[in-house]
């Protein structure tokens, strides 16, 4: 049952803007300290009631003391200012008394409690605070204590009134009687005696009283400064932790969003200040995601369409020109048949290099299509790969002969692993083919080793080289050199760079430029590696 009102307690808090938050925190410490202050001015007046209680004893005590005196001093010589004196004293206590019993009275008579207290000579600023002292801790036990001994003593002074008249009556005789004087004089002092043991008692119950309603005081100043200072910082600290708890929680959010992340939304704690923005960061982020997405699949269409525009103009150009050429071979042959039968060999194969150049281009083009769509096939099987290159080189031989280039083998005998012969020999067409075409009339450095567990194999070519910045760029798709009269598609390194990756191995080249291009290619010899076993 509490936990549930504490918690409905806590979530209305946590609804109310940080204004009203601030103004309630700042309405709270100043009702607190107007509290606390309230409290010191109860305690200095009450102790202010208290040092004019003590006081008044020591006029009553006093006057008590000299109307006793006087009343001796009449009761010897018979001579009436002494019983005026001893009238004018004794006014004093009597005076207390009556504001006791009014104060005591049901309803209690203020009003005869100032008027007795001022007949008492107690100044008339201090009797407020006596007044509530009295019917304020009339209950506490030391001033219960001092009220009954006041009683007692109150008693004692009516019977000391009665001696006096007693008293003033023998001498108005004319001839008083001396042991009849002598009598009530000997009452006086058994009076005076109980008066002063009850004035030291009164004293002293006073002043214990003063010291215990001292500490009292003292403690209520303290509880009231410590009940102001904590409430003060449980209520910042939870105005503080509230925000600052939220603050870091939108500046983590708003970080991950500028970060492209849109994984959850930000919760929404609260329908304050900071509930809001929350939302607001909410409905952002999910405008941002929407907009981001659309921006994406724009920018991704508009690269699809723009590799579909270049792949359509180079395919169109590449297969046009050896369509070009065997259409007119084609032409040529049909003369010759009619009039140069001789003429016919060499057109032929003149026609054949062409539909050669077409295969090669329209398997290029299926292969990027098989990679895209993940369907390059592989047919793993232990290969030489010294033998193999070799083997490659020889049927291009014609072809490199014809553009000057001789080939220099540095081949390590019986390396063999497990991969795919016709991908590698595909890797090693296209790496020759790319040096007929860039680095022609140069010769041509081909070496083949094994470090660790695998093989590895460069072709290093005598060519213009390529530059620092071109290197991971020359393996792109539809990447062709700016040099003129040189055709392609620019998907051979592309599709190097698969076959090599789908056997885990590395490709990269390494030279720099003015000074050839060499291409290492590293490849694995154990046949379970897990990207070989998924082919």
């Amino acid at each position: 049952m509490m936990i549930n009102v504490f918690n409905r307690l806590s979530k209305k808090w946590s609804d109310i803007s940080l204004a009203a938050k601030l103004y309630f925190v700042v309405g709270m410490m100043a009702l607190l300290i107007t509290c606390e202050l309230f409290t010191l001015l109860f305690a200095m007046n009450t102790l202010s009631a208290v040092r004019a209680f003590v006081g008044g004893e020591g006029l009553w005590s006093k006057s008590q003391k000299m109307a006793i005196y006087n009343l001796g001093k009449y009761g010897l010589t018979g001579e009436e200012v002494y019983f005026e004196t001893y009238k004018s004293f004794l006014s004093v206590p009597k005076g207390d008394r009556l504001a006791r019993k009014s104060m005591e009275a049901q309803p209690p008579n203020m009003e005869m409690a100032t008027e007795g207290f001022a007949q008492g000579h107690i100044n008339r600023e201090d009797i407020p605070g006596l007044i509530r002292l009295f019917t304020s801790f009339n209950q506490a036990p030391h001033l219960a204590k001092a009220i009954q001994i006041w009683r007692a003593a109150d008693d004692e002074i009516q019977q000391v009134e009665r001696l006096g008249e007693e008293l003033h009556s023998e001498v108005l005789t004319g001839a008083p009687r001396k042991e009849k004087v002598r009598d009530i004089l000997d009452r006086l002092d058994i009076s005076n005696d109980k008066l002063t043991v009850l004035e030291d008692d009164f004293s002293y119950t006073l002043g214990e009283g003063s010291r215990w309603l001292e500490h009292l005081l003292k403690l209520s100043l303290v509880f009231a400064v410590l009940l102001v200072e904590s409430t003060g910082l449980l209520l910042t600290a939870s105005v503080t932790r509230n925000l600052s708890g939220s603050l870091k929680e939108i500046n983590e959010y708003a970080a991950k969003v500028g970060r492209g992340i849109f994984d959850s939304p930000l919760p929404v704690r609260s329908r304050n200040e900071l509930g809001q923005l929350a939302q607001s960061l909410n409905k952002m982020s999910a405008d941002l995601e929407k907009s981001l997405v659309a921006r994406l699949q724009t920018e991704k269409m508009e690269q699809a369409l723009q590799i579909r525009d270049e792949f359509l103009f180079l395919a169109s150009h590449e297969l046009n020109t050896p369509l070009t050429s065997l259409k007119m071979q084609l032409q040529m042959a049909q003369k010759s048949l009619e009039n140069d039968i001789e003429k016919l060999p060499k057109q032929i194969d003149i026609s054949l290099r062409q539909v050669g150049r077409l295969t090669n281009l329209v398997s290029d083009l299926l292969d990027v299509s098989r990679v895209r769509s993940g369907k390059l096939n592989f047919h793993f099987e232990s290969v030489n790969l010294g033998d193999t290159i070799k083997e490659v080189v020889d049927r291009y031989s014609a072809q490199l002969a014809e553009v000057g280039c001789s080939v220099e083998f540095d081949i390590k005998d019986n390396i063999l692993g497990f991969w795919d012969v016709a991908r590698i020999e595909q890797v090693v067409v296209n790496l020759i083919s790319n040096i007929i075409k860039y680095a022609p009339g140069g010769p041509i450095r081909i070496s083949v080793d094994q470090k660790d567990e695998g093989a590895v194999f460069s072709v290093e070519d005598s060519g213009p080289g390529i530059d620092f910045s071109q290197r991971e760029k020359v393996f792109e798709r539809f990447e062709r050199s700016t040099k003129k009269n040189v055709s392609g598609l620019g998907l051979g390194l592309f599709i190097v760079k698969q076959i090599v990756a789908a056997h885990n191995g590395e490709v990269k080249v390494d030279n720099s430029l003015g000074h050839g291009a060499r291409f290492v290619v590293q490849l694995p010899l154990d046949p379970r590696n897990p990207m070989t076993a998924s082919h």
